[in-house]
């Protein structure tokens, strides 16, 4: 099947996101702000999720909305890559994959799909386009960051914004930049502002 967050469902969709609690307990992500100081911009390495399955996969929570996060991981290796990974038709390419998830729109999402915004998981896009999201493509060369737009930053004033979607607010947490080592593995550079004391 194409790429896409579900890429036909039977928890075999390519987003490590849906294979951690509660929906199964096969990956656990690490929360960013456990490994983040804040005012202090730190690289962290993305590596192939697909073969290592902790420590693969980072989260940032909304404290005054558990359930909302953003979630970031390496999409692996594109088309023209030497191969390692197994690589889905429609495939956006290598880079970092960014997801907004609100639990918070739909409790028992996982993996049901909140019809209407906001999703209760939603692709952010680094050319800001959101095709996935309004269901014009499955998955295109804009999609992973840098991608085709070489997008390497995130923040509350980039398009795509780093935001919460309670009233729109400033998330805290900025992506500098984003360096795909051409392996599978993808340097992302965080920096992080707590927005309440």
């Amino acid at each position: 099947g194409f790429w896409d967050i579900m890429a036909g469902g039977g928890l075999v969709h390519p987003v490590p996101v849906l294979k951690e609690a509660p929906c199964t307990e096969w990956i656990k992500p690490v929360d960013l702000t456990s490994v983040l100081t804040p005012g202090i911009s730190t690289p962290i390495t993305l590596p192939p999720w697909e073969f290592v399955r902790d420590d693969s996969a980072y989260f940032f929570e909304n404290e005054n909305r558990l359930g909302e996060r953003y979630y970031f991981w390496s999409s692996g290796e594109g088309f023209d890559d030497p191969a390692p990974l197994p690589i889905p038709d429609g495939h956006p390419g290598q880079g970092m994959l960014v997801m907004h998830t609100d639990n918070c729109a739909n409790p028992e999402a996982c993996p049901l799909q909140q019809q209407n915004a906001p999703f209760s998981w939603h692709i952010i896009a680094a050319d800001g386009l959101d095709e996935g999201g309004a269901g014009t493509q499955c998955g295109a060369d804009g999609d992973p960051w840098p991608g085709s737009t070489n997008n390497t930053r995130f923040n509350c004033n980039t398009n795509p914004a780093s935001r919460w979607y309670n009233e729109n607010s400033c998330t805290g947490l900025e992506v500098l930049d984003v360096v795909p080592d051409g392996m599978g593995s993808v340097r992302v550079t965080f920096s992080w502002v707590p927005t309440s004391l």
